[in-house]
């Protein structure tokens, strides 16, 4: 069986350049359920936009360096099924190289953080 994959756009200061992890921990919230604090640590500093009325899943990992970390993935049916009964799975951690990111003209109530 192949190792699961958890994805990212970038190196987050949170991974600490690990390879691998276990997810520990996984639940359903509203970005303003969570604090603040943990927001700007999850999405370095308000790098990452959150949509405020969109569920996501709260994956909580352990790393190969038995460092934790975060991460928030949209709630949706391709998530669910790849993370939620993932419970202590080994995944490997992919850093993609960043993207151009185009604008669209949707809006979304985002959030920020406040300094």
């Amino acid at each position: 069986m192949q190792m699961k994959e958890i994805k990212f756009s970038r190196n987050y200061k949170k991974l600490y350049n690990q390879k691998k992890a276990v997810l520990i921990e996984r639940f359903i919230v509203y970005p303003e359920e969570l604090s603040k604090e943990f927001l700007d640590f999850d999405t370095d500093g308000g790098k990452y936009k959150l949509n405020m009325k969109q569920c996501y899943l709260v994956l909580y990992f352990i790393g190969d360096k038995k460092i934790p970390f975060t991460t928030l993935r949209k709630y949706n049916e391709e998530n669910t099924s790849k993370y939620f009964n993932s419970v202590g799975e080994i995944f490997k951690i992919v850093v993609e190289k960043e993207k151009t990111k185009e604008k669209t003209n949707e809006k979304k109530e985002q959030y920020e953080p406040k300094n």
